[in-house]
């Protein structure tokens, strides 16, 4: 059946639907080009991190005679002489704090050291090497440390060991202090 009277709008939606069609070809090749950018992106991505892989085991094995890192215009400060292995802290000494709950402890300072390791661990729980609780990071040349978390008058076993340009050194000799 024909209604003369609806032509136009007939033709509004022939129009729309054409239209429409456009549209989602356009759409269609805007993903496909946004899926190429992020292949590209990620293959970029993962040069550049190849390449700081490599900067860094050059970095590491860096003698001031490396053209290729000096002609790239990389400049690198490097400690004193070669990395040297660090040895275990030694006086190890816990002492009462003023305030219930905490225990002061200090330690030798190891030369060449960059920063200090404490692990704790109440006595009475001490099975296995894996057992021990870390304590955060201490900075070097920080030799002190109040302890803080135990219940007074518990007994903890402590141990610290030094970090240097060759990683960790050896736990020194435990220590068991009572908490104050």
């Amino acid at each position: 059946m024909y209604y003369p009277g609806f032509t136009a709008e007939v033709g509004l939606l022939a129009g729309s639907e054409t239209g429409l069609a456009a549209l989602l070809d356009t759409l269609a090749s805007r993903e496909q080009q946004r899926k190429t950018i992020r292949a590209a992106l990620d293959t970029e991505i993962a040069g550049a991190q190849n390449n700081l892989r490599s900067v860094g085991l050059s970095c590491e094995n860096y003698d001031r005679s490396d053209e290729a890192l000096v002609s790239a215009g990389w400049s690198l400060r490097r400690t004193r002489g070669p990395a040297q292995p660090v040895g275990a802290p030694t006086r190890l000494v816990g002492e009462p704090s003023a305030f219930a709950g905490q225990l002061r402890l200090r330690w030798g300072r190891i030369a060449n050291s960059r920063y200090y390791e404490l692990q704790t661990i109440p006595t009475e729980d001490l099975i296995d090497a894996s057992s021990w609780d870390a304590v955060p990071i201490i900075a070097c040349p920080r030799t002190q440390f109040e302890l803080m978390g135990y219940a007074s008058g518990r007994l903890v076993s402590i141990r610290v060991r030094a970090y240097g340009s060759r990683g960790a050194g050896p736990w020194c000799e435990s220590l068991n202090a009572r908490i104050s």
